[in-house]
């Protein structure tokens, strides 16, 4: 089953993520956000997402509720729910974990 483990790292205008495994029940991902850059608003039909904040500090936005996160910080993104990540100064790095529902 080791196989399955992969570490990829691809560059976004915004930071880079590593991922660790795909297509399996759940996906494991590095994000990191560079200093004052935001992902896309987005939501997802078939998964959830948990974010554990790593490193750096920034804004969650999930749904109608924008907070202050820092490290140690976790969020739980439902299945649906619009959902951001915005770093602060220092850019933040996180770790996702996603949960297929399929």
């Amino acid at each position: 089953m080791i196989e399955k483990f992969q570490n990829i790292k691809d560059n976004r205008p915004w930071g880079y993520f590593k991922q660790f495994c795909e297509n399996m029940p759940a996906t494991v991902k590095i994000i990191v956000v560079n200093s004052n850059e935001r992902l896309s608003l987005q939501s997802h039909e078939k998964r959830e997402e948990f974010w554990l904040v790593v490193s750096g500090s920034g804004i969650a936005e999930v749904g109608d509720e924008r907070r202050e996160i820092k490290i140690d910080d976790e969020i739980i993104i439902p299945l649906k729910i619009k959902h951001r990540l915005t770093a602060g100064e220092g850019g933040i790095k996180i770790m996702e974990i996603l949960i297929n529902l399929i």
